[in-house]
């Protein structure tokens, strides 16, 4: 490089566009002498950024997430099962605290509930039939809800929709209903075939009886499986059946009753024949049963009075615009 060139490279241009020399100190490097250079303002950011991911990468903490955008390259770290179950549960006490006397006066009307199922369903309202109380009301209010059971011993899914448009003809329709079939199906119909029956029914159902809120009671554990060979493939088809619906249900605005109480098999919750429920594991069932209805009724009446409110303040507008 020549004296004129190596002279250029070190001028630099001002912000009026003049042009002037540096002082060749400063392009001298002393003996022995290290010159420091330090990084950008973005670089040491990112190198920051960068230190506290790794930090952190071996522990995420719950619930943490990135607020990054869709194009941008740090990974969402996932927020926990647990802390969002947490905040469901959480979700529900606020609800139902807002929910009280007056709001029922207000919104409220009697909701209709239906219990449809197999022999747990005819055992479990035997048993009530017996207790004092509401117990057939599973300890809902006779004013406010009014509770009919349809249980029918070995009931399997494909009698689901008939019987449901038979007592569509004789009976109030539903608010809720509930169903707890399936269990007797498996072994004898295949996995694929009960699971696409399942939810062609289902959507049939909500035809049958629109806004209806649907709760879908799984499967529950049995000591023993009719017409299985093989019980613990029985036992791993009904988690996958349970899993398929259940994901159904709830994104089409249903609601899903897990009975974890029975998932055990507890010998105390069976009877001797290892299918039906003892006293223990009915009460066990229909208390999973009433949280179910609650939580339906729950979400049943915040939107009725969602909807009060939204006719209320239409109504308030054409009439302003009458006035007007």
């Amino acid at each position: 490089m020549s004296e004129r060139e190596a002279s250029r490279a070190r001028s630099v241009t001002s912000k009026d566009g003049t042009r002037r020399r540096r002082s060749t100190s400063h392009d001298r490097v002393q003996p022995d002498t290290v010159q420091k250079q330090h990084p950008p303002r973005s670089n040491r950011m990112s190198s920051s950024l960068t230190a506290q991911g790794a930090a952190t990468a071996s522990g995420p903490g719950v619930g943490a997430f990135s607020g990054g955008s869709a194009g941008s390259s740090t990974a969402a770290m996932p927020i926990s099962s647990a802390a969002l179950a947490a905040g469901e549960r959480r979700l529900l006490e606020l609800v139902k605290v807002s929910l009280a006397k007056a709001t029922w006066t207000a919104y409220g009307g009697k909701n209709m509930v239906w219990l449809l199922g197999h022999s747990f369903i005819s055992r479990a309202r035997r048993r009530a039939a017996v207790l004092q109380g509401t117990a057939l009301q599973l300890g809902f209010p006779e004013d406010r809800i009014s509770v009919k059971w349809f249980g029918f011993p070995g009931l399997r899914w494909s009698g689901v929709w008939p019987t449901l448009v038979r007592l569509a003809k004789v009976e109030q329709r539903p608010d809720i209903l509930v169903i707890h079939v399936g269990g007797n199906d498996l072994g004898l119909v295949a996995q694929r075939d009960l699971v696409i029956m399942m939810k062609q029914d289902v959507d049939r159902i909500r035809s049958l009886f629109p806004g209806i809120i649907l709760v879908w009671s799984e499967i529950t554990p049995r000591l023993v499986w009719r017409f299985a060979r093989d019980i613990p493939a029985i036992d791993r088809s009904r988690g996958k059946v349970n899993k398929l619906l259940s994901i159904f249900i709830r994104k089409s605005g249903g609601i899903v009753v897990r009975h974890r109480d029975l998932e055990n098999k507890t010998k105390s919750c069976f009877s001797t024949d290892g299918v039906h429920l003892s006293d223990i594991g009915m009460a066990l069932f229909t208390l999973a049963i009433a949280e179910g209805i609650e939580r339906a009724l729950e979400f049943c009446l915040a939107v009725r009075g969602a909807l009060k409110v939204s006719s209320a303040r239409a109504g308030g507008g054409i009439m302003e615009s009458r006035n007007q």
